[in-house]
């Protein structure tokens, strides 16, 4: 079942997806871009709150995870590698696949 406030959420969700995408490969070539750290933490930070607003609790975990290891990357005691920057690519993949579910079926498919 569909909702305007879960139309919205979908669509916020996509664009919040795609600005991290953004800055995750500004970060590959530039780790230490504080711009793009901090503009992709906002941007996870915004969709960990957003979809707290539905009951997607493996989505809200993932995008929580993610915005704990921003908050390491931010204080500099995790610096910002290729291979971070790929993992937190493939959470951003599985963050969309599961917005994809949300927008066909109204909820995550099972074993989510």
């Amino acid at each position: 079942m569909s909702t305007p406030l879960l139309e919205r959420f979908i669509g916020e969700a996509r664009e919040l997806l795609q600005g991290s995408a953004s800055a995750l490969l500004v970060l590959e070539k530039l780790p230490d871009d504080e711009a793009a750290i901090n503009d992709l933490f906002r941007s996870v930070h915004t969709l960990k709150g957003s979809s707290g607003l539905f009951d997607f609790p493996a989505l809200t975990k993932l995008v929580h995870a993610g915005e704990d290891v921003l908050c390491v990357v931010r204080t500099g005691q995790l610096p910002m590698t290729s291979q971070l920057v790929d993992m937190l690519l493939d959470a951003l993949d599985q963050v969309g696949s599961w917005i994809d579910d949300i927008e066909a079926a109204g909820a995550l498919r099972a074993g989510a």
